[in-house]
């Protein structure tokens, strides 16, 4: 590498760490904690049914899941949930080609990425999908 190129890249990088320290280098959220963790697990090109918050109508992501499922397009969703002591949760649901589906639920005030990996858990086989009375769309443990 000649003298004046490592000067651009030594003076671009060190823009990059100023404009970081300026911004505030924000960390990820729950939610992006959980989409990517789903994204990982069936990969990237897939139906993006999109994040409904939780006073949000859920029919749009609703009938995206189900119509991605049934034509075993890949898709991921999360909805906004609100826990038993009023704390609110991300959960995420993901599909594969394959027909299989994955779920996954954080808190969004754990400390998520203390020591640990997020792991979508597999749905039971053939997977069942549905409507919980939140306007989730879940898998059936039954």
């Amino acid at each position: 590498m000649s003298g004046r190129s490592a000067k651009v890249t030594q003076s671009w990088w060190l823009g990059l760490m100023f404009i970081d320290i300026l911004t505030g280098c924000q960390r990820p959220t729950a939610k992006d904690a959980v989409r990517q963790a789903l994204v990982d697990t069936v990969g990237i090109n897939v139906v993006d049914c999109g994040r409904s918050a939780i006073d949000d109508s859920r029919f749009a992501q609703r009938d995206c899941v189900f119509d991605s499922h049934r034509d075993r397009k890949p898709f991921i969703v999360l909805f906004e949930v609100a826990g038993k002591e009023g704390e609110l949760y991300e959960e995420g649901l993901a599909g594969d080609s394959s027909g299989g589906v994955y779920t996954l639920e954080i808190a969004s005030g754990d400390n998520f990425r203390k020591g640990g990996h997020l792991a979508p858990r597999a749905c039971p086989t053939p997977p069942k999908l549905e409507v919980v009375g939140n306007g989730v769309v879940s898998c059936s443990w039954k």
